[in-house]
């Protein structure tokens, strides 16, 4: 359609796509001088996925062996990536290390999750946590009925007097 003279909105609305969808494919997939070739199109869209880049961890079976290692060890992705970094060997972030607990094969297979301190299969997502409600403090006084309070007691030990005496014993060794 695009060799006859066809727009790219002509085009959309003829296969049922969205308008950026067709540019997007006439320009990133076009073979030069031949135009747009959807063999070839679809190859070059197939290797871009079945090419997925490894990660650093997975291709580096030093650092892979390190991080394992230090995971064993009960030491946090946050530790293994600080401690390396001071120690000058090559490293990754914590981020990284994450990452690579939940979403590589290699990890899974050795349940590396087991290794983090909440022990957790999948990882949160972010703002996903229920925010747990602290349970308020028994007898609690505010604070601004606190210098109340503190004036009414003739017990020792409690705060302020503690203070004012402890100011005194301080004035007389001076």
């Amino acid at each position: 359609m695009n060799k006859s003279g066809y727009g790219s909105r002509e085009i959309a609305e003829a296969l049922g796509r969205n308008k950026s969808t067709v540019c997007y494919e006439l320009s990133k997939r076009s073979c030069g001088a031949d135009g747009y070739r959807p063999d070839k199109a679809e190859a070059s869209a197939l290797s871009l996925r079945r090419g997925k880049r490894k990660s650093i961890i997975e291709e580096d079976n030093n650092l892979r062996s390190a991080i394992v290692e230090g995971l064993q060890n009960d030491l946090s992705p946050d530790v293994i990536a600080n401690r390396r970094r001071l120690e000058g060997l090559p490293t990754v972030c914590s981020e990284t290390i994450y990452q690579f607990i939940y979403n590589s094969k290699l990890a899974e297979e050795q349940n590396l999750y087991l290794c983090l301190a909440r022990k957790r299969q999948n990882r949160l997502k972010r703002g996903s946590q229920a925010r747990i409600k602290r349970h308020s403090i028994p007898d609690r006084v505010s604070i601004t009925e606190r210098d109340a309070i503190s004036k009414s007691k003739t017990q020792l030990g409690h705060l302020d007097t503690a203070i004012k005496l402890r100011k005194r014993e301080f004035k007389k060794k001076i």
